[in-house]
Order: C-alpha cells, then structure tokens, then sequence
C-alpha cells in the first residue's frame, strides 16, 4: 500500500511547483502584454487658419485634400490643398479654383467643382501630367461629382440654367435634372435620367 501512495504524495509536492511556474509565466505574458496608457487627442493644423470644407483622405492614406481659401479665390469657390501626412506644409493646386473635389479610387485624379456664378463645370485633374481636362462644359450648373468603382467614369448632377428672373413670369413647377456619366478617356457625357419638370 505505501508504493501505491508516493506517487500521490510526488503529486501533491509538485502541484506548487507547477501553480507557481504557471503564475509567473502568466504575470510575464501580462507585463509583455500591457497595453499602453491612452495618449491624450493633440490639436494641429492640417493646412492653416480658414475653413477647408469636408477634408477627404486619399485612398492610399498618404495625403489630405481640402478646399479652402487662397489669396486669389474669389466667391464660393476657393483653392484645392494637398497635404502629404508625412509632411509639415500644404500644396495648393495651381489653377483649381474649385467649390468640392474628390479623389478618384486610385488617387491619381481629382474630379472637381468649378463655379462659375451662372454655371459651373466639372473638371478632371490628372496629377501626373498636371493636366486638367473639363468634362461635357455647357452653360448648365453641373455638381456633384461621383467616381465608378474602376475609375474609368464620373457621374454627376446638370441644372439647366434658367437665366436671371427679372419681374414676374410664368416658371415651371420644378427645374428639371438630370444625372450625367462621362467617359474619363474622352470626356465626352451622356444623360442616364432626367427628372420631369
């Protein structure tokens, strides 16, 4: 009978040994595992003083775009700003006098608003080439740009211009609209749906 209790006895000896070992093997992998103290929320400057609009995050995550003011931005629309998040200053976008842009899904285009007071166009810039290509222009108040998935077309919203109202005259009901799809390659538009007046 004694040969049948030492292995219980070794047993009952080993089991502190093991409960210790596990603990400090546990608090180890707690320590290593300690998360670090929240770090307070910082206040900066994206590009400076002045409202700059929704800001938008490029689809890499390199970069900030926003329109904001600029020193020759007259009325509703004012200058396209860059910022690479890995830099202190902003680039402004020569030349895109703008009142919304968008980046395009692969980042190497910006689609934007361009306010003319009695229409507006939308424009395509390329940052490549520099290049800036205007899309369907009319005399029409086109707004709101949107990118396909692939990058290849751009919706958007056209109001035919009305003139100004001097007086009293018959007006329809409602201004008709509608949503236009252009092909980026050529910049050519065509009309998907219009809205009864």
């Amino acid at each position: 009978m004694p040969s049948a209790m030492a292995p219980a006895r070794r047993g009952r000896r080993a089991w502190p040994v093991i409960a210790l070992g596990g603990a400090l093997a546990a608090g180890a992998l707690g320590w290593w595992l300690k998360p670090e103290p929240p770090r307070p929320v910082r206040r900066f400057e994206v590009f400076g003083k002045g409202s700059y609009g929704l800001l938008q995050l490029s689809p890499d995550g390199s970069s900030i775009l926003g329109v904001g003011p600029g020193a020759d931005s007259t009325g509703t629309d004012g200058d396209v700003w860059l910022r690479r998040l890995d830099e202190l200053d902003a680039t402004r976008i020569t030349g895109l006098n703008a009142a919304t842009a968008v980046f395009s899904p692969d980042g190497k285009k910006l689609a934007f608003v361009s306010n003319r007071g009695t229409h507006s166009f939308v424009g395509v810039f390329d940052f490549a080439s520099k290049s800036l290509r205007w899309i369907a222009p009319s005399t029409d108040a086109d707004n709101s740009p949107v990118w396909s998935p692939d990058g290849t077309k751009l919706a958007f919203h056209r109001t035919p211009y009305e003139g100004r109202r001097l007086g009293f005259r018959a007006t329809r009901s409602a201004q008709p609209w509608s949503i236009m799809v252009a092909d980026i390659a050529s910049g050519q538009a065509r009309e998907v749906f219009r809205a009864s007046a």
